[in-house]
């Protein structure tokens, strides 16, 4: 969480290192009240996730 709070790791990255979905990571972001940067990048890195996701 701190990496992505340092903006050092986009959410999807975090969520991977913490072994959690990323629906689950935002869960616990908002339980310590860590906002979430959500940008282009993280919003294409996204959008390869899933795209994989559908292949498998």
């Amino acid at each position: 969480m701190t990496l992505f709070q340092q903006e050092r790791l986009t959410l999807a990255q975090a969520a991977r290192a913490a072994e959690v979905s990323q629906f689950a990571f935002q869960a616990m972001l908002a339980e310590r009240e860590i906002p979430i940067h959500y940008g282009v990048e993280e919003f294409l890195e996204d959008v390869q996730t899933a795209n994989r996701a559908k292949r498998t």
